[in-house]
């Protein structure tokens, strides 16, 4: 079998993929522009060359306003771009997506780079970034043991606050192993479970003396801190990845040591004001409580036994009083009743019977007219059988409304408030108050006794009260 054959286009598309498998990331690559060109779409395309080759580059539309304004032929540059193959064309070119002049170095893109990927991940988001302890009693300080910073600190603390706690945790804060001494010297501090605030400083200085700061590996240390970071790094025209990571910034390291501890006179005014505040709440808590002691003490004295009882009182006499004219009412109408019901009973069997023979009158009187006398007579049959059914149904009425009158008038006398006087009881009255209880008297008390037919005054000579329903005196 002989070897593969492919076509162009097959073997152009395998070329594209590996080459772009090969390179899927970005890549810097330094040269000088020639042969630029812009289209009238607004793609600008130029040639990237040095002195031994050159490759094509393509800067689209949407990425154009990134050029520098002093770019032309001849301009060196530090690119960033992804390989591309165009498999119509046969051709690879560098797709750019970020150009800088050379002067400014690589390094300053590759920082641009880092700040941009790190500010995606969330590194400089203010959601992520803590309060600074009110009351501090041990701030950690990451910087020089022998440098201006930490004196500077030191001198503010204990101007401020003398009873506070400064811990250094010494670093290099310049040159190719400062990276790494700050990151050990941050988590140094972070096993310290004392430590409220860390300080990260040093003084100033070039961007270059200032590039430990900007390392990828310091900046996510500072995020990672447990306590609060205040970055204090060169002055307030530089600021670094890790003034941008820390929880604050502060201008110098004095301003940072400002930043963390209060004075005493701080603390002093914070403590009146809160006392202020403290004084204005109790004051206004004991005023709601007296407030509603007022409110309690008079729903208890709307509530209380005593008023509960005279107004049971009150309406006991108000119900009293208003007795004999409900009594007396209610006897007045059972008496019209009663008198109503007789007459109902002596006028209704009379009219009954009257009726009733004027109807059979009429018609004996039509049948005699209209029918044959077979007729009549049996109409006359029917008729007195209706007769004897109707004065049968009077009688049984008659009977069920005096048994009815009869049961009313029961009721009547019983209901009487005199009933029982005329049984033989007698009535006490102790100053026109009924005395329902012996206990309620005492000798020589003058009572009033009432009976039916009379009444007389009478004066206690003894009282014996009796035993309740369950045997005590």
């Amino acid at each position: 079998m002989g070897p593969k054959t492919y076509t162009v286009s097959e073997l152009n598309a395998l070329i594209g993929d590996l080459l772009e498998d090969s390179f899927p990331q970005a890549l810097f690559v330094e040269g000088e522009i020639g042969d630029y060109k812009k289209s009238a779409s607004g793609h600008v395309y130029f040639t990237l060359l040095d002195q031994k080759s050159q490759i094509q580059c393509i800067l689209w539309r949407s990425r154009a306003r990134l050029l520098p304004e002093v770019i032309d032929n001849g301009t060196g540059v530090i690119l960033r771009g992804k390989l591309n193959l165009y498999r119509e064309g046969g051709r690879y070119s560098l797709i750019v997506d970020y150009i800088e002049v050379a002067g400014k170095g690589l390094k300053s893109l590759r920082l641009r780079e880092l700040k941009e990927r790190l500010e995606k991940e969330g590194l400089f988001d203010q959601a992520r970034k803590r309060p600074l302890p009110f009351l501090p009693r041990t701030v950690g300080v990451v910087t020089s043991s022998g440098g201006a910073a930490l004196q500077d600190i030191v001198k503010v603390i204990r101007r401020r606050n003398p009873h506070v706690t400064v811990l250094l945790s010494s670093c290099s804060v310049q040159g190719e192993e400062a990276p790494s001494t700050i990151i050990s010297a941050l988590k140094r501090l972070a096993s310290l479970k004392e430590v409220d605030v860390i300080i990260l400083g040093r003084g100033g200085g070039s961007r270059e003396d200032l590039s430990a700061f900007d390392d990828e590996g310091v900046v996510r240390a500072v995020a990672s801190s447990p306590s609060p970071v205040i970055s204090a790094v060169g002055h307030e025209i530089d600021i670094s990845l890790t003034d941008l990571a820390a929880d604050f910034r502060a201008e110098t390291p004095s301003a940072a040591a400002e930043l963390a501890v209060k004075s005493c006179s701080e603390l002093e005014q914070e403590r009146l004001k809160r006392e202020v505040s403290l004084i204005k709440a109790i004051q206004a808590r004991i005023s709601g409580e007296k407030e509603d002691r007022t409110h309690l003490t008079r729903r208890l004295l709307r509530r209380s036994p005593d008023s509960v009882l005279n107004a049971l009182f009150l309406r006991t006499d108000e119900l009293a009083a208003r007795l004999p004219k409900r009594v007396l009412r209610a006897g007045e109408e059972m008496r019209k009743k009663k008198e109503s019901l007789e007459k109902s009973l002596e006028v209704l069997p009379e009219d009954l019977l009257f009726r009733k023979k004027q109807e059979n009158g009429i018609l004996r009187a039509h049948l005699g007219r209209v029918a044959p006398i077979t007729r009549c007579q049996k109409a006359v049959s029917d008729k007195e059988r209706l007769r004897a059914g109707m004065e049968e149904q009077l009688m049984f009425l008659m009977n069920r409304k005096k048994n009815d009158f009869m049961d009313i008038r029961s009721r009547l006398q019983g209901s009487s408030p005199l009933d029982p006087l005329q049984r033989g009881y007698v009535i006490v009255r102790k100053e026109g108050e009924l005395v329902p209880d012996p206990s309620l008297l005492s000798p020589e008390d003058s009572v009033e006794l009432e009976w039916k037919r009379g009444r007389a005054q009478a004066r206690i000579t003894e009282v014996s009260p009796g035993k309740d329903e369950h045997g005590s005196l």
